[in-house]
């Protein structure tokens, strides 16, 4: 379900309950594109028979939708070549540049409405109890995209993204530099070096052994760890970015075996959220501390992207 996941901090806690925090989602609900619209996104509820706010054993799941018209510049332009050709027979001349864009603006319209869509969804939860909110998105870009959002709803959200004392860099490298991962972790077989100097000289291991004297070769000619592959306690394994990111989740067999079966596919999706959900919280709790905590965040801080750039304009 979750494969990848970018965790915020939440300073002050979660204000609001779950009926709450699904009454001010219903803000910015999903409406799917009208005939003239290219983009359309909202909060839609996460599974069937759900709020707009799922609480799972005191975890608010919310997943925020976003509907896209495939409409490659490339089809409008032949349309338009073609149309403009026709008029060129019928009156002697070619349109002007005026008349070109006239045409361009209604060709649009014209196939935006006969255009297919794609949908994608990200997900996203608010664990209150650990002060975390997590986006399980696969960028930054989506993940503030789905910030940016949360923030037109609530009018304020009360988070951050975690930074630690450690930058992720410097601890991955520490790591590999001794050959042994923090408490609770062990080292797997994927990592990347990135010269600190203007060549940005890469070197990258992928299922491969990481044999400690060559890589603290690399790490005395200057190098450091921009990725890092994981395994927390022996039940989740995942690659830990430059962000403190992680990336390609992947739940071990001594987890999952441990799931009750049910043909049930709404007790199943909820049950396997919580399994994943609290592996995720987990290792980010124990990182945060292998990372030296939380830094400190300024005031401006506890209030993301898009509200400050809403006060700015």
């Amino acid at each position: 379900m979750i494969r990848t996941a970018i965790a915020y901090h939440l300073p002050s806690g979660w204000p609001w309950d779950a009926a709450g925090t699904a009454e001010l989602l219903s803000r910015r609900v999903f409406q799917p594109c009208s005939p003239s619209q290219t983009e359309s996104s909202g909060f839609v509820p996460p599974r069937d028979q759900a709020e707009l706010c799922h609480d799972v054993h005191g975890r608010y799941l919310v997943c925020f939708q976003v509907e896209e018209k495939l409409l490659p510049s490339a089809v409008i332009q032949e349309h338009v070549d073609i149309r403009v050709a026709d008029i060129e027979i019928e009156q002697g001349y070619k349109p002007g540049r005026k008349e070109t864009r006239e045409i361009k603006d209604q060709v649009t319209r014209e196939l935006l409405e006969q255009a297919f869509t794609r949908k994608r969804q990200t997900l996203a939860w608010i664990c209150r109890q650990r002060g975390l909110l997590i986006v399980a998105a696969n960028s930054a870009n989506k993940a503030d995209e789905l910030m940016g959002a949360l923030s037109d709803a609530l009018e304020h959200v009360p988070a951050c993204l975690v930074q630690t004392q450690l930058t992720p860099q410097s601890a991955m490298t520490s790591w590999l530099a001794a050959d042994e991962a923090p408490e609770h972790f062990t080292i797997d077989t994927d990592c990347k070096l990135v010269s600190s100097t203007a060549s940005k000289a890469a070197v990258s291991y992928t299922r491969h052994s990481l044999d400690a004297e060559e890589i603290r070769h690399h790490i005395a000619a200057g190098k450091r760890a921009e990725h890092l592959g994981l395994t927390f306690r022996d039940r989740m394994s995942f690659i830990l970015g430059s962000e403190l990111e992680l990336k390609r989740i992947v739940m071990l067999d001594v987890l999952t075996e441990s799931q009750e079966p049910t043909d049930n596919e709404i007790e199943h999706f909820d049950a396997q959220f919580l399994l994943e959900s609290s592996e995720i919280e987990q290792a980010y709790l124990a990182l945060i501390d292998a990372h030296g905590g939380i830094q400190a965040p300024q005031r401006d801080d506890l209030v993301d992207r898009a509200e400050q750039e809403r006060k700015a304009a």
